[in-house]
């Protein structure tokens, strides 16, 4: 059949999604990560959606075949053997479902309360869901967790609806409840039939919200294959998590998922010390996996398929990795992660330790590619040639415009260059310069000088924001290990993934704003060449100090011996101390600054982009 043509709409009661959820008879195709419904507000309106039978949206359905299509795992949340496979995979709706597992579990974090219009009336409606926080800031109400307080204002807890009663279990978790949340001064000590009539209304909301109202669904029919599958959820995935390649990629290339590959993608973030201020992923707790995952499809391209790294190929990388018995295969996988890690430590030696201090992302995957031909080059002269040349490499890749548009295709062209210069070193000692990647032709891709750098009537955007020319001046400077000006620490790798980790690494305006302002627009203001990194401390101290009067703050507060400890200091991240300290006007000051500062970063960059 076509699954275009022919697949069913249906509706599923909530009860029935519960447990289904709940019995592992639905799960999640191992391709789909995260639940990242975090904020308690975007549950609280969905579950208010649903209590209120409002639309909510289409769950899409996979029906699982004999042989499931794809490895699953449990919503988040749940836990259990995955003894049978699974009746049905859950495409399109994860946030939602995890939402309302959790919620009428209480698994959740937190805590949701339905706020009813009466317990007494025979028809029960739901006028809002609540978190404590919530009725705390909207209601007033200090400690919802007892329950004669929660009952006041007509609110239930969500995860004591899906227990009712029955013959068998006559006193569940609503019992205990309702038994609280009578107030013996009303009912006096037999508070049995008050907590009784507040069971009934309770099981009136079970009936109301699980058994009477229905969520709808598409369902694909088991024969559905899983690249076909795939390219359906793709296409109709509203969820607020990106698609990720490199789990589709995986899912595709191998018969069965691999969660070891995720585990062990897992485990060498752990315990790397340079991949943490590249990959890790504050929304998503797993997210770490998936962007290393897809560095690998980069890399894996260039070096194990020297083609073009493009989805087309994604697939094969995977299907290379795990080619040969399972002892190749882990030594392959190892071999590209290793390739990765060494490929950071080298960005991080050129001033981008982080990814916000990386200004260009292609330049990380073609070093990942070309470790392999590094390892093989031997012998001083050699090692220091073929350092020299990738050296010079990257900053003309930070420096220039060569991969803003088909980067792709001028990586795998520019992995192909220094793959043959790599080994003209091994075989001559030497490279033909004739041979050299496109990338170095400065006639197509010229470097900065003094004059492009300093322009302030076209100034280069600020060092924070994703800009590679901008970011590019902060690696430049970075790359020489400067010092910090107040705590003295150098800025090595490691101390700047150290601040950026603990939230303490900041971009500081050599000539704050505050003094520039009425002299210079904006951008002229927020010049790469006006941006320094420094600890937040730091900056933070300088404020909005003229520099003329910061250098004086350091010398008098900070115990610094004397200003030439100090212009060493500065002098580090190429400012020139003297226009700094000067006494001319601000606005002087301030160009003259741009001008030398960029006089003498031009100068850095000639020499460290040259290959011989």
């Amino acid at each position: 059949m076509s699954v275009f043509e022919s697949p069913r709409y249906e509706v599923r009661k909530v009860s029935e999604w519960l447990k289904m959820a709940g019995q592992g008879e639905i799960r999640l195709p191992v391709f789909q990560r995260s639940y990242v419904w975090k904020k308690p507000q975007m549950v609280a309106d969905y579950l208010l959606a649903v209590f209120q039978n409002r639309p909510t949206g289409l769950f899409l359905i996979l029906g699982s075949a004999p042989e499931p299509q794809f490895e699953s795992r449990p919503l988040t949340g749940l836990d259990y053997d995955q003894l049978s496979p699974p009746r049905e995979l859950l495409l399109d709706g994860q946030q939602r479902l995890t939402s309302l597992w959790q919620a009428f579990s209480g698994t959740s974090p937190v805590r949701y309360y339905i706020q009813v219009n009466n317990f007494e009336r025979d028809l029960i409606a739901v006028q809002g869901v609540y978190t404590e926080a919530k009725a705390k800031t909207e209601l007033g109400i200090t400690d919802l967790t007892e329950p004669s307080i929660a009952r006041r204002e007509h609110l239930v807890p969500v995860s004591i609806i899906l227990d009712v009663p029955t013959d068998e279990a006559p006193h569940g978790t609503i019992w205990k409840w309702c038994l609280d949340a009578i107030d013996p001064n009303e009912h006096g000590d037999d508070k049995s039939d008050a907590a009784k009539g507040l069971e009934n209304s309770i099981k009136k909301l079970n009936t109301t919200l699980l058994h009477d109202r229905s969520l709808h669904y598409c369902l694909l029919d088991q024969s559905t294959d899983k690249r076909t599958a795939i390219q359906i959820f793709v296409e109709s995935n509203k969820s607020s998590v990106k698609v990720n390649e490199f789990d589709i990629a995986v899912a595709l290339a191998l018969d069965r998922g691999d969660e070891q590959l995720r585990e062990r993608i897992h485990e060498f973030h752990r315990q790397s010390g340079v991949t943490r201020g590249f990959f890790q992923s504050i929304r998503d707790s797993e997210g770490h996996i998936a962007r290393i995952g897809e560095c690998m499809l980069f890399a894996g391209s260039l070096s194990l398929l020297e083609a073009a790294p493009k989805k087309q190929k994604y697939e094969d990388v995977i299907k290379h990795l795990f080619r040969g018995n399972a002892g190749q295969a882990s030594a392959q996988l190892d071999g590209l992660l290793r390739n990765i890690e060494q490929a950071l430590t080298l960005l991080a030696n050129h001033g981008a330790p982080t990814d916000s201090t990386l200004p260009a992302l292609p330049v990380l995957h073609l070093l990942a590619g070309l470790q392999e031909p590094l390892r093989l080059v031997t012998g001083a002269l050699q090692q220091g040639r073929a350092n020299r040349l990738i050296s010079a490499y990257i900053w003309r890749a930070f420096f220039t415009d060569r991969y803003a548009a088909r980067a792709n295709d001028r990586l795998l062209d520019d992995y192909k260059g220094l793959h043959n210069c790599l080994k003209e070193i091994l075989a001559n000692g030497q490279f033909n310069e004739d041979n050299l990647p496109l990338i170095f032709d400065e006639d197509k891709y010229e470097m900065p000088n003094a004059n492009s750098l300093g322009n302030l009537d076209a100034p280069l955007p600020w060092i924070k924001k994703r800009s590679m020319k901008g970011r590019a001046i902060s690696a430049i400077t970075l790359a020489q290990y400067p010092l910090d000006l107040v705590t003295n620490k150098q800025l090595s790798p490691d101390v700047v993934r150290d601040l950026e980790a603990s939230g303490k690494l900041d971009r500081h305006h050599v000539f704050p704003k505050a003094v520039l302002r009425g002299h210079f627009n904006d951008a002229q203001m927020n010049h790469a060449l006006n941006g320094v990194v420094l600890s937040k401390a730091t900056n933070q101290a300088f404020s909005k100090k003229d520099p003329k009067d910061y250098i004086s703050w350091i010398l008098r507060e900070t115990g610094a011996p004397n200003d030439i400890e100090l212009r060493r200091k500065v002098e580090s991240h190429f400012i020139p101390y003297d226009i700094l300290t000067s006494d001319e006007r601000v606005e002087v000051r301030y160009r003259k600054f741009i001008k030398e500062r960029a006089r003498r970063i031009a100068a850095k960059v000639k020499t460290s982009a040259s290959p011989t």
